[in-house]
């Protein structure tokens, strides 16, 4: 990706009053983004359940894997004149269904060409807007300024309008951040659930991001071993079955990477903080560096 030019804050700290219009455009792209996510989701759905009705099992993976991977060509030229435009097609396709889903591939592609075009402006805003943020960025694995991003976007409290509602980049506390993202724990010290009468502290939208880059951070590798966050996943884990050997694996996982993902925001908000001045210690995986 080619280098942007910083018009202001080089390597100073971010000043929150310039930060609030930042956001306001960060959190617009954001929210354009998940509008092209959502139509690539549907449109995904809507294929594979055509896909199901019309074509054997066997022939059906081929077909999947390709639009889950974006893998659609622009066919030569018009088939037998069936199509009104340019035709797309997917390898392994039979002809007839070729025709019936042509209207729903162009669209696909578009959507999928619209998304990459709003994350490469949402990757460059994020790289302009909060270029002291680099060297976190840099230094974990796995983590890029698109993820950086979107948490910076879900923190901020704005109405359904995308209008920001308060904003004090100053009082962000860890636990209003591990709640937000769905990382807190009720009453009962378990994770918090859906039920019935009960409002949850989170959006599950927030939520499924801090676990999207969650998954990714534990499966990083740092030379021949794993990478930082992995290791605090897999000391959790170890601890967790040590702790109580009738827990199940799954629930161990799970347990592991709730206290691997706030760790990740407890680093991230400790960065932030610093970014803007206030006075906080640095991560433990970085004190003994000079």
């Amino acid at each position: 990706m080619r280098k942007l030019e910083v018009k202001d804050h080089d390597t100073g700290v971010i000043d929150p009053v310039c930060a609030v219009e930042h956001f306001k455009r960060l959190i617009s792209q954001w929210t354009q983004l998940q509008v092209y996510i959502n139509a690539q989701g549907n449109l995904i759905r809507q294929l594979k359940s055509y896909v199901r009705r019309t074509i054997p099992e066997d022939g059906r993976a081929v077909i999947f894997d390709a639009l889950e991977k974006g893998k659609i060509l622009d066919a030569p030229e018009d088939i037998k004149g069936f199509t009104r435009g340019p035709v797309v097609q997917i390898a392994g396709m039979p002809e007839g269904v070729q025709f019936a889903l042509s209207p729903m591939l162009r669209a696909y592609k578009l959507v999928m060409t619209e998304r990459k075009e709003a994350e490469k402006q949402l990757i460059e805003s994020a790289q302009r807007y909060f270029p002291q943020m680099a060297p976190f960025v840099d230094r974990v694995q796995g983590f890029g300024w698109q993820s950086l991003a979107g948490l910076l976007a879900e923190q901020v409290s704005r109405t359904k309008e995308g209008i920001i509602k308060e904003y004090d980049p100053t009082r962000w506390k860890l636990p209003q951040l591990n709640r937000r993202f769905g990382l807190g724990l009720d009453s009962e010290g378990r994770a918090e659930k859906k039920a019935s009468g009960k409002k949850l502290g989170y959006s599950p939208r927030r939520r499924a991001l801090m676990w999207v880059i969650a998954d990714v951070l534990i499966r990083q590798k740092e030379g021949d071993g794993p990478a930082y966050y992995k290791r605090i996943y897999d000391a959790r884990k170890a601890y967790e079955l040590k702790r109580a050997p009738e827990m199940k694996p799954g629930h161990a996982d799970n347990s592991a990477r709730r206290y691997m993902a706030k760790r990740f925001l407890k680093d991230l908000l400790g960065e932030w903080q610093r970014c803007l001045g206030c006075i906080v210690k640095r991560p433990e995986h970085e004190r003994g560096a000079a």
